[in-house]
């Protein structure tokens, strides 16, 4: 037996300990992804070699908030030992999946990442169904728009239509917001059975963007209440201060939600004085894009 097979056999004896519940939440105040999920999947996780899954959990650290680490960072968050950890990192470099950022002693995620993850993009019917229907309906509102899946604890953004380039600069395919916090996130809650939406909030906890997000399941469950009643959700400067959002659902085949559709603006009187006419728009292109994923309403 090998030091690293000894190592991860050591590492898996207290594997629990160290994660376990506490410091869930990263220094973004987001919950950690990564123990959350270790904790909510330990069953699927203990066939799967411990090498693998290690090194997934090390590429999880990485966010859009937190995009470089520093090895101390990452074996703080994974509550591994640092020259344990070292072996992991020096594998991923060889193997581009993490690169040393120059002139540093930080780590980002490598291009073969975003190789891998180009793959996945291109066989995803919603994104490729959705592209051109969102830039209809920005040309329709003349207001930003943009496509999200849900992904573990967070909203997936899939593809935008940006209404000028400084908003495309902070609009990036593949980026995850809060479930609670956006107009998006909230509508494939309300879409999720209740035990669902309580476990992924359970592990996940709510994201706080402004003063005005939602931090408590009382308030979280009158809204979605309300989402279910009205047909759409909307984001009163949730996730960010000066802006307003509206979302609608994009069923599948057999009526099973599957993503949001989202307009955004930071015109607080429009969007108040012409809410029903947006609102009509965008269900429009919703089911547009619902009927190309083999949807039809009655």
């Amino acid at each position: 037996m090998d030091r690293t097979d000894r190592t991860d056999r050591t590492d898996r004896t207290d594997r629990t300990d160290r994660t376990g519940q506490t410091d869930i939440k990263s220094r973004t105040g987001r919950t950690n992804s990564s123990s959350t999920f270790r904790k909510g999947t330990q069953t699927k996780r203990s066939y799967a070699p411990q090498t693998l899954l290690r090194a997934m959990d090390i590429l999880s650290c990485f966010t859009f908030e937190q995009p470089e680490l520093t090895s101390a960072e990452i074996a703080s968050m994974l509550r591994i030992a640092p020259s344990t950890l070292y072996r992991y990192l020096a594998a991923m470099e060889q193997e581009e999946y993490i690169v040393r950022v120059e002139n540093t002693n930080r780590y980002a995620v490598g291009l073969r990442m975003v190789a891998m993850s180009s793959v996945a993009l291109c066989r995803s019917n919603i994104r490729l169904h959705g592209e051109p229907i969102l830039k209809s309906l920005l040309g329709a509102l003349g207001m930003s728009a943009n496509l999200g899946v849900a992904y573990r604890g967070y909203v997936l953004h899939v593809a935008f239509a940006m209404i000028n380039e400084v908003d495309k600069l902070y609009s990036i395919v593949g980026r995850c917001s809060g479930l609670t916090c956006t107009a998006m996130g909230k509508m494939l809650l309300s879409a999720m059975s209740r035990a669902e939406m309580h476990s992924i909030i359970g592990k996940f906890g709510f994201t706080h963007s402004t003063p005005n997000s939602i931090m408590n399941m009382e308030r979280l469950e009158d809204e979605l209440d309300s989402i279910r009643d009205n047909g759409y959700a909307v984001d009163n400067e949730e996730k960010s201060l000066g802006r307003y959002c509206l979302a609608m659902p994009v069923y599948q085949q057999g009526g099973k939600v599957v993503a949001a559709m989202s307009i955004s603006t930071g015109d607080k009187d429009r969007f108040a004085e012409d809410f029903d006419n947006i609102r009509q728009v965008l269900g429009e292109h919703a089911a547009s894009l619902s009927a190309r994923l083999g949807f039809y309403s009655n």
